[in-house]
C-alpha cells in the first residue's frame, strides 16, 4: 500500500490541526521522502535535513492544500521535497563559494605578505651593498662617526670624545656619508629594470 494512501478523513483531521493525525501523517511523509532521498543518493545527514525541512513547509501548508485525486498529494510532496533539496544545494553552493574566496584571499594575503617581504629583503641587501660600497671610499674615521651616530644611536658628544673629534666634525662626517648612501642608493635604483605590469 502506498505509504501516502490517506483517507481524505485523514487528510482533513491533519488540515483541521488534529496532532495525533499530523503525527501519523508526518510518519507516512518522512518515509515517502527518505525513498525519494535515497533514490538521490543522498548522505543520512542530508536526508535527515531534507525531511526536516520538508516537513515544516508540509505543515505550514498542508491547510491550502486542495486534493484533486489519487496521486495529487505524491505529487504536491514531491514538488516540496524537490524544492527544498534545491534550495539546500544553492545555499550549500554559496557556502563553498565563500569558503573558496575566502581561501583564495588568504592566499593572496599570504602571497602579498610574502612579496613585501621579499622586497624588504631585498631593499636590505641593497642599502647594505651601499653602505659597504660607500664605506670604501670614504676615511675609517668618517664612517666610524656615521656609525655610532646613525646606527648605534649616540650623542654627538658621546661620539666625538670616542673618536678624539669635535662635535661639529662628527656630525659632519656622518651628514657626508649619509649623503653618499643616498647617492649610491638612487644610482642603483635607476639601474634597476622597472616593472612592465605584464607577467609571463
Amino acid at each position: 500500500m502506498n505509504q501516502l494512501d490517506t483517507s481524505l478523513g485523514m487528510l482533513q483531521r491533519v488540515q483541521s490541526g488534529d496532532d495525533a493525525a499530523w503525527r501519523e501523517f508526518a510518519k507516512r511523509v518522512a518515509i515517502v521522502v527518505t525513498q525519494w532521498a535515497n533514490w538521490k543518493r543522498l548522505q543520512p545527514a542530508d536526508t535527515e535535513d531534507l525531511t526536516h525541512d520538508t516537513l515544516l513547509i508540509v505543515l505550514s501548508k498542508i491547510k491550502d492544500f486542495k486534493h484533486c485525486g489519487r496521486g495529487s498529494l505524491r505529487a504536491w510532496l514531491r514538488t516540496i521535497a524537490r524544492r527544498c533539496f534545491g534550495r539546500a544545494q544553492h545555499s550549500r553552493n554559496n557556502v563553498l563559494r565563500l569558503e573558496l574566496a575566502e581561501r583564495y584571499q588568504r592566499t593572496d594575503d599570504q602571497i602579498a605578505d610574502l612579496e613585501e617581504e621579499f622586497d624588504r629583503l631585498q631593499e636590505l641587501d641593497l642599502l647594505k651593498s651601499c653602505m659597504l660600497s660607500v664605506q670604501r671610499r670614504v676615511r675609517s674615521q668618517a664612517w666610524e662617526a656615521f656609525q655610532l651616530l646613525a646606527v648605534e644611536g649616540l650623542s654627538g658628544q658621546d661620539a666625538a670624545t670616542k673618536l678624539n673629534m669635535r662635535v661639529d666634525a662628527v656630525h659632519a662626517a656622518k651628514a657626508r656619508v649619509q649623503k653618499l648612501i643616498t647617492g649610491e642608493l638612487r644610482r642603483r635604483d635607476n639601474l634597476r629594470p622597472r616593472d612592465s605590469g605584464a607577467f609571463a
